[in-house]
């Protein structure tokens, strides 16, 4: 969407003197660029005619594959005191070995473990023989020990120059001034390329050395791919760092579908071919070569614009239908008034339910376990998510006709999704 869609909403009222003879610009653009002389104009929007969907989900689980090793970043929790206002961070739990895979346990927290504590566990966890470590934060990392002492070669000196330079650490994060309540922004930032993380470890001469040339160069790429190859743990740290951040970050962007893209291409390559490739009328009307000239650019350039177009267009169409498609209901309850059951036998089961009890004393309808009566009397909610399949049958077939006694629904969705769904049923309702 550039600012040629733009103008050309315009009436195309241009006097001559502000005509342009620019490549940059179109032939005859709208002299609203220059003043307003009243005319008409159609408002529009840059992401007119599309999809605008919000996706944003945190992963519970996430598992990478480094050399012979599988290593899961594993949410178990939530911090009792966890507050969603002030973010969503993560703390280390424990850790454990199991043969080739590595499973760190966090909590969802509102402190998060250093990046470097962790990955010196990770660490740890391979090249010594020890299947489990609870983590205990501490205000220095080199203190990192497990409870009883179990632990006391824990290895740091080895790794050190992979994760700090300069007495930092390398990788991105916003700290504050304990080292252990580090809050990361969820950035690209976070995801340092390689270049910038060997410039960090390694001097040009260090660098040099390890691949035994002659000179080293930070921009050549096949420099880097040479040192990463050489050093297993340069290898490690960063692919465990991406792997990570993975985790940290979960899906988060904004994205467009287009509802008609093929149309609005076409139309696009059009006021283009008019503006741009044909731009001068007087050399189009000539019959001379040059003209010819420009005629056959143009036509060309459509012939091979429209097969870029349709081949965009397909994808778009796709994307398209599968986002318009209804979706499968995933999960369908019913919430039932006590008072509407006679059935003395099924109200009895539901008493035996401890979830169903639990949940009216916790939402304040009762202090204690109702009895028979008292169930039968008062409209206690009934919640089907409790019960089996075969005592939701009986419950629901009470009801002669389910639809006319239901009077609310409350749907958990994605807004279109939900909206699609409700489309034929409710539509002028």
């Amino acid at each position: 969407y550039t600012k040629r869609a733009f103008a050309t909403f315009t009436i195309p009222y241009t006097h001559k003197e502000f005509q342009i003879k620019s490549k940059d610009k179109c032939f005859n653009e709208s002299s609203h660029s220059f003043f307003y002389d009243g005319e008409e104009t159609k408002f529009t929007w840059r992401t007119e005619d599309s999809y605008y969907i919000k996706s944003n989900k945190y992963f519970n689980n996430v598992e990478i594959k480094i050399d012979n090793f599988n290593i899961v970043f594993k949410v178990d929790g939530v911090d009792k005191n966890f507050d969603s206002k002030k973010g969503r961070t993560f703390k280390l739990l424990r850790a454990e070995k199991k043969d080739d895979k590595i499973i760190l346990h966090f909590n969802i927290s509102n402190t998060q473990t250093p990046k470097h504590s962790i990955y010196l566990v990770v660490r740890n966890l391979i090249d010594k023989n020890i299947e489990n470590l609870e983590y205990i934060p501490s205000k220095d990392f080199e203190n990192i020990l497990p409870k009883k002492g179990l632990f006391n070669d824990f290895e740091i000196e080895a790794y050190k120059k992979y994760l700090f330079k300069d007495n930092k650490s390398i990788f991105k994060e916003k700290n504050s001034k304990d080292d252990d309540k580090q809050i990361f922004s969820f950035k690209n930032s976070l995801y340092i390329s390689k270049q910038k993380y060997t410039q960090e470890v390694y001097s040009k001469t260090e660098a040099k050395n390890k691949i035994n040339k002659s000179k080293f160069d930070f921009e050549n790429n096949e420099d880097i791919k040479e040192l990463f190859k050489k050093d297993e743990l340069l290898r490690f740290f960063y692919r465990l760092d991406r792997g990570f951040n993975n985790f940290l970050v979960g899906i988060d962007s904004d994205y467009f579908i287009h509802k008609n893209l093929k149309r609005f291409l076409l139309v696009e390559l059009d006021k283009f071919i008019k503006n741009y490739v044909l731009g001068d009328t007087a050399l189009l009307l000539e019959d001379s070569n040059n003209a010819k000239k420009q005629r056959a650019t143009a036509k060309i350039f459509k012939e091979k614009a429209e097969k870029v177009i349709e081949f965009l267009s397909a994808v778009e169409e796709f994307q398209k239908y599968i986002w318009e498609k209804r979706k499968i209901i995933k999960k369908v309850n019913y919430i039932v008034s006590s008072d509407k059951i006679e059935d003395n036998n099924l109200l009895g089961e539901i008493l035996e339910n401890e979830n169903q009890t639990d949940e009216w004393i916790n939402l304040g309808l009762c202090k204690e376990k109702p009895n028979l009566d008292e169930l039968k009397n008062n409209p206690y909610p009934i919640d089907t998510k409790y019960f089996d399949k075969e005592f939701k049958i009986k419950l629901l077939s009470l009801f002669d006709d389910l639809e006319k006694e239901t009077d609310g629904i409350l749907i958990n969705s994605e807004n279109f999704t939900a909206l699609k769904f409700l489309e034929k049923k409710f539509k002028e309702k």
